[in-house]
């Protein structure tokens, strides 16, 4: 994506919440200039709140929990104990979730998927080169419908990354987007790395860590120079 001729994105579930559940969520599709297409095993559109059932869709789990937290809540309320509160961090996340909901055909839409879709998820599926998809149907959904209809996949996550490789998929990452939100003129970079660093990573508890060569590092976004650096990990 470039800032002259960005392409439509779809995005899996693991990059979309640290925009969502960081109350953010209006940039990613102020970055790619439309709505951000949505899968249905990331957003099950039928799946509506309060749920009567578990949902499937990988983005209402969250709301789910956070519903069913407030609900034992009020239970033992009601029978004159005193629980401790809900989960503050859980109920801001699914508040804020709710809110995107509620954004559909403004923010984000969903993408239909044809029989010829499922097809060929199943086909990424079961493509020996791609064995850590295989038991991931949201992935494989999110990485068949960007390689079928020319999309630019968001995403964090390393298998989907190496499979679109594969295909020739454009990807970006949570880090390197925020670069190029940036570089749009969206926000600054003080800002950015503020979302990234302070509340995706520390708040939110975005896995940006690893061990490399027995030690630990962390992934940062530094305003100056404005990259996405691995350093190590002080905690």
């Amino acid at each position: 994506m470039t800032r002259s001729g960005r392409r439509l994105a779809i995005t899996d579930n693991n990059l979309l919440v640290n925009f969502v559940d960081a109350g953010q969520a209006e940039l990613l599709s102020r970055y790619c200039q439309d709505k951000i297409l949505i899968s249905p095993s990331v957003i099950e559109p039928t799946e509506v709140y309060p749920f009567l059932s578990p949902p499937t869709s990988e983005f209402n789990i969250i709301i789910h929990k956070a519903q069913l937290a407030l609900a034992r809540h009020a239970r033992l309320t009601a029978q004159g104990e005193t629980p401790d509160p809900p989960d503050a961090l859980l109920q801001r996340r699914a508040m804020f979730r709710l809110e995107y909901l509620s954004a559909r055909n403004t923010l984000w839409e969903t993408v239909e998927l044809t029989e010829d879709d499922a097809r060929y998820r199943y086909t990424l599926q079961q493509d020996p080169r791609m064995k850590r998809l295989k038991r991931r149907q949201a992935d494989a959904e999110c990485l068949s419908l960007a390689h079928r209809r020319g999309l630019t996949l968001l995403t964090d996550d390393q298998p989907v990354v190496d499979a679109a490789g594969l295909l020739g998929v454009t990807t970006l990452r949570t880090c390197g987007l925020l670069i190029e939100m940036v570089n749009a003129g969206l926000l600054s970079a003080g800002d950015a790395a503020s979302l990234f660093n302070g509340v995706m990573v520390d708040q939110l508890n975005f896995s940006a860590r690893r061990k490399r060569g027995g030690a630990r590092e962390r992934l940062v976004l530094t305003a100056h120079p404005l990259s996405c650096q691995w350093v190590l990990d002080a905690r």
